[in-house]
């Protein structure tokens, strides 16, 4: 009997291409002397499936754009313009609770020198 591929499609789930889509992300830090834009309208998209490496030069933004991600900028620093979409769901306009649970359930990051914390014999 041939498969109908239209049943087939159905019950197949589909991935989507990004499980991470930034947008036009500015954070910046509002420091007595003025304000220092740390990240700089920021496009990325994260493919799901993928390991995904972010380098660059110290002081480039990196840490504050993976924090704003798990939306942990800490004060004085604030997500100030564009999306952070995960999922298709803007993690940006996230309430505390909703935000807690995506960190719980959807988000995490793994450091710099991960085996000195991520050791299973301790």
């Amino acid at each position: 009997m041939p498969m109908d591929n239209n049943a087939l499609a159905q019950t197949q789930p589909v991935e989507p291409d990004s499980i991470v889509q930034i947008r036009d992300l500015c954070v910046d830090f509002f420091l007595p002397n003025g304000v220092l834009r740390a990240v700089n309208h920021v496009n990325l998209d994260l493919p799901a499936g993928k390991i995904t490496g972010l380098v660059g030069e110290s002081g480039s933004g990196k840490t504050t754009l993976t924090s704003a991600v798990l939306r942990t900028v800490s004060n004085p620093g604030k997500i100030t313009n564009g999306k952070i979409l995960f999922e298709g769901k803007d993690i940006v306009s996230l309430s505390e609770k909703e935000v807690r649970q995506y960190k719980w359930r959807d988000a995490s990051m793994v450091f710099q020198a991960a085996q000195n914390s991520l050791n299973p014999s301790m």
